[in-house]
């Protein structure tokens, strides 16, 4: 069985440049604070390692977890900037294959993506690993970290969105609770079944928290009456806004 701890140390160890660059990326991006951080790129790596289905595989999808927080970094629509950044971290990888090197890049620009049938195995295990390292019992406070960041304020709690979940796409949710009902639906997405495996308590520890506040709101009578709060939500995301 793979020593997930021992792994890390190795890769850090035997390839410090490429580490250390990744770490100077993140903090010239000021990419700590928030949802997407250093910690998230290693972890992503990290389970991309447990979750791929080969030895090279895995290989290249710790790389590719490494350097898939990028697009945070500069805006994924500048793809061009993305491949040199990230052909540079790789430049610092002296063994990597010059083939692996394309398999990779592609994994970094695509992962956000929705899942396709033409996915290269990198990518299949960096979307899986990256819904995974997303998945965390304090995903919550990600979430307000995330939102925050993206929208300029974020709402904990809208008692409208508890029972189901706002018709907006990923990323522009409103609240964190909606944020957590458009997580779940990553679970039927995971492809690898050892992503599955991992992912199945972390979703079933998701759906326990929605379902508990949903029993708050029930039991103080709000959920009966959410149109009551309607205006009061409204407004206050109308100043979050601006």
């Amino acid at each position: 069985m793979l020593n997930s701890s021992e792994f890390l140390r190795q890769m850090a160890e035997k390839y410090p440049e490429f580490w250390n660059r990744v770490v100077a990326d993140h903090i010239k991006y000021m990419m700590f604070g928030r949802g997407h951080d250093f910690l998230h790129a290693v972890i992503v790596a990290q389970y991309g390692v447990l979750i791929a289905p080969d030895e090279n595989t895995s290989r290249m999808a710790w790389f590719a977890g490494m350097l898939h927080n990028i697009d945070r970094m500069i805006g994924r629509q500048r793809a061009g900037t993305i491949t040199v950044i990230a052909r540079d971290c790789l430049g610092l990888v002296p063994d990597l294959k010059e083939k692996e090197i394309p398999m990779i890049i592609g994994a970094v620009l695509n992962h956000w993506r929705l899942n396709e049938p033409d996915d290269s195995p990198v990518l299949v295990v960096l979307k899986d690993a990256d819904r995974l390292g997303n998945l965390t019992p304090f995903h919550p406070a990600r979430s307000v970290q995330h939102m925050t960041e993206r929208l300029g304020g974020h709402v904990v709690v809208d008692p409208r969105f508890v029972a189901k979940k706002a018709d907006t796409e990923y990323g522009n949710n409103p609240t964190t609770m909606d944020d957590l009902q458009a997580c779940l639906e990553w679970e039927p997405m995971l492809r690898l079944p050892k992503a599955q495996e991992i992912g199945r308590p972390m979703f079933d520890f998701l759906r326990q928290m929605l379902e508990m506040e949903q029993q708050r709101l029930d039991e103080t009578g709000i959920l009966a009456n959410v149109g009551l709060l309607g205006p009061y939500f409204n407004e206050a995301y109308t100043h979050l806004k601006k």
